[in-house]
């Protein structure tokens, strides 16, 4: 199967593939979005916390966890009472960011609905630059809020920061 990112599930419409080598502490990216997030401007965030990344531009690329404040002094804040987690900033009170978890909950439902969580051995092959074993595979279905919410209490889902400034002063 060839990677792709496209907002539908892989086989059929109705099932997501994502795989993983066995033994690796490599993150899985389930989606990506953005709309509605930011209460701070995403330049002034980038000029403030982030740094010129090896293409020589002002960046700023981070994860960050409900369980532990990163590098950067970020961290995730879960909030039972109105169901959201804010992206928050060590030495600031207010929320830089925020989702909705039943937003965030049905974006994942548009892709994965259900999805085929695979693992392999990987290994070098003489002809082919990576040769694969499959293990393991598990069919995950039913996503809920509350299921989001806990692996954000658990750390087990974290939120990728990922932007960078453009020539033109975008993100």
């Amino acid at each position: 199967m060839i990677e792709n990112n496209l907002p539908i599930p892989d086989i059929g419409g109705r099932v997501e593939v994502k795989t993983t080598r066995l033994n690796t502490k490599n993150l899985i990216t389930l989606f990506t979005f953005n709309r509605g997030a930011w209460h701070t401007k995403q330049s002034a965030v980038v000029e403030k916390w982030g740094y010129i990344d090896n293409k020589g531009r002002h960046a700023l690329y981070c994860t960050v966890s409900a369980t532990s404040v990163n590098s950067l002094g970020f961290l995730l804040d879960v909030n039972r009472t109105d169901n959201s987690v804010s992206l928050m900033q060590q030495d600031a009170d207010d929320p830089i960011a925020t989702w909705d978890l039943y937003h965030i909950v049905g974006k994942f439902v548009t892709k994965f609905e259900r999805m085929l969580f695979v693992q392999a051995d990987s290994r070098e092959v003489d002809d082919a630059p990576e040769a694969f074993h499959y293990v393991e595979a598990q069919l995950l279905s039913e996503p809920s809020a509350t299921t989001f919410r806990r692996g954000f209490d658990s750390g087990a889902v974290m939120i990728d920061v990922q932007m960078h400034m453009r020539e033109n002063g975008s993100i």
